[in-house]
């Protein structure tokens, strides 16, 4: 990812804004995820109420990413990083106004971001808290295995989260739509993860290969349906 001393946050913020909505768009248009997500049953109005949850996900995922305290790099480097990361909900605002979308839209777009925020961001805290306990049980945890549990945290809180709100609570049976969410929202994560941890890929690797096995009882412990 670009050091602070070559572009400003609002400009990379913008970019990462263009690559959510590349990447919210792919997906919706995508004839798996169609199929999961049942569209044959819905009408345009549940479809783009749909669409926008895809959009806020990879924001979302960005911004709780670029806040890390566990990303490396200086010190310096790291506030740059969150710097960005204040202003990708502003940055999509001013997108969206960009296009002509009306005052009070803009608004209610606002109040929903920081409200998937706040929300993803506490359900991180509970998925952490589970890991570590089914990580415990098989060792005594050590520094290495924090820093797995906690790389892959946020793509996996928001597919939770994105999951639940598709569905509209209703996530009995639709396992195979999780499963297609948390998967394309991690690879999205892990590109522009690795680009802030400067191309680690061993760390990135021995992580997901250690966060892997606890999907399922994850899911269990949060009281997700399966």
């Amino acid at each position: 990812m670009t050091r602070p001393s070559q572009k400003p946050p609002r400009e990379i913020a913008k970019k990462l804004d263009q690559a959510s909505i590349k990447w919210a768009g792919k997906i919706f248009w995508d004839k798996e995820f169609q199929k999961l997500a049942k569209f044959e049953s819905l009408d345009q109005l549940e479809k783009d109420r749909i669409f926008n949850e895809l959009i806020i996900a990879p924001l979302v995922v960005l911004r709780i990413m670029l806040e890390a305290p566990d990303l490396h790099g200086t010190k310096e480097f790291r506030n740059f990083l969150a710097n960005v990361g204040q202003e990708i909900f502003s940055t999509h605002v001013a997108y969206l106004k960009g296009l002509g979308i009306e005052k009070k839209f803009l608004t209610d777009w606002e109040k929903l971001m920081e409200m998937r925020y706040e929300e993803y961001s506490q359900d991180k805290v509970s998925a952490r808290d589970a890991m570590m306990e089914d990580k415990s049980k098989e060792k005594t945890l050590e520094v290495s295995d924090m820093e797995g549990i906690n790389i892959f945290l946020p793509p996996f809180t928001v597919a939770v989260g994105c999951h639940h709100h598709i569905c509209r609570s209703k996530t009995e049976g639709r396992d195979d739509l999780f499963k297609y969410l948390i998967k394309h929202l991690t690879r999205f994560y892990t590109q522009y993860r690795m680009q802030a941890e400067g191309g680690n890929i061993p760390l990135f690797l021995k992580a997901r290969m250690s966060t892997r096995h606890f999907v399922n009882d994850i899911k269990d412990k949060l009281g997700i349906e399966r």
